[in-house]
């Protein structure tokens, strides 16, 4: 099958789900409008790659970018003659293919298109590029709920899934269980809501006072050196640690080196790190938000927290320290359900099937489930 992708390159969803495809024979034309990395993809047979690339780089130019890339995605398409075209995030790649007019369409909401559409203007054009969509992927219910508000139309709900072999539980489950390392891997920025978790740490280390344990902060971004200085302030600067971003490739090492994963996301379309942190036996503490409370089944695989309360973040953090029992129960329920609904493998079966409905062999109806989906 031929499939043209329209999205962002540099996105490690959109370079794992090309590769997988590509490595099951389907032959894949990627189309990116901003500068990206694109060494991944010249590398992966079966892979091309297609520039639409703004000339200037300034953020109105930027925003007019997605109206004018129509004519060269309609270029692309004559060229390539794609059985199917998937556009990735609807505020800019979804709204550049529905303006193109190519088609079949199938349009991903992945967050905060469709969470957080914008004013009045911004809800009209996610709107319209879900309309114009032949069919619409959501990561979970959380997001498929959002497009049924936005546009009246339900949507394909598929989730991320997960290397299962890569992201497994440490060989050496005994490692130093005197120190607790509790990680968080999202970018340092307002919508995650790092201050919560830092506030509910030093919160734990006041309550636990003489416990070893650590905070891993492992991603970056605008809120860095406030949250650097906070931690000074707080007393716990030497308990926690900001590793920065690291590959892809290194994040099950993290995970696998932790005993807690932390996400106190304001909202979240699916959650992928806890899905990853699953996998790897590490129960979550997360907020009670969209697509967090389909990934964490509490009391089971994890703790759900009402999003922005450092106080009932170290209720569920100081359980979970406390009780190494709860935690060895909870991880084990946790890669069990990750092994059930979010195997990787699974998640690229359900995108070849949604292709094939669009190609004209057969149908999917929008609103079921993918059998591996939650």
């Amino acid at each position: 099958m031929r499939i043209l992708k329209i999205a962002d390159l540099n996105s490690t969803h959109v370079r794992k789900l090309a590769t997988s495809l590509a490595g099951r024979g389907h032959s894949l034309a990627l189309c990116h409008l901003y500068p990206a990395d694109t060494a991944w993809a010249d590398a992966v047979e079966g892979i091309s790659v297609h520039a639409c690339l703004p000339r200037l780089n300034r953020r109105l130019v930027s925003k007019l970018h997605v109206y004018g890339a129509r004519v060269r995605i309609r270029e692309i398409v004559d060229d390539v003659a794609p059985d199917v075209v998937h556009a990735h995030f609807l505020r800019t790649y979804g709204l550049a293919a529905a303006l193109s007019g190519c088609g079949p369409l199938l349009a991903s909401a992945w967050g905060s298109d469709v969470m957080v559409p914008g004013g009045h203007v911004g809800r009209r054009l996610i709107r319209y590029a879900l309309r114009c969509a032949d069919e619409v992927h959501a990561t979970s219910d959380a997001l498929a709920a959002c497009v049924q508000a936005l546009a009246g139309r339900p949507a394909h709900v598929i989730p991320f899934g997960v290397d299962l072999d890569r992201f497994s539980p440490r060989a050496d489950p005994s490692g130093d269980r005197n120190m607790i390392r509790i990680a968080s891997v999202k970018a340092l920025e307002d919508v995650y809501d790092p201050e919560t978790l830092l506030v509910a740490f030093a919160e734990l280390n006041r309550r636990l006072a003489g416990r070893s344990m650590r905070l891993m902060f492992v991603g970056d971004g605008k809120l860095r050196a406030r949250l650097v200085q906070m931690a000074g302030s707080l007393g716990v600067a030497d308990r926690v640690e900001f590793r920065g971003r690291v590959p892809h490739d290194a994040v099950a090492s993290v995970l696998q080196s932790s005993d807690i994963l932390a996400n106190l996301s304001r909202y979240e379309g699916f959650g992928v790190s806890v899905v990853e942190a699953a996998a790897c036996g590490v129960p979550a503490v997360a907020s009670d938000v969209g697509g967090l409370r389909e990934v964490v089944e509490n009391g089971r695989t994890g703790l759900l927290v009402p999003p922005g309360d450092p106080v009932a973040a170290a209720d569920a953090l100081e359980r979970l320290v406390r009780d190494s029992g709860l935690r060895a129960e909870l991880g084990q329920a946790a890669r069990a359900r990750a092994q059930s609904l979010y195997d990787w493998e699974g998640c690229v079966d359900g995108f070849e099937r949604l292709y094939a409905s669009l190609a004209g062999n057969g149908r999917v109806e929008a609103g079921e489930k993918d059998t591996r989906s939650t």
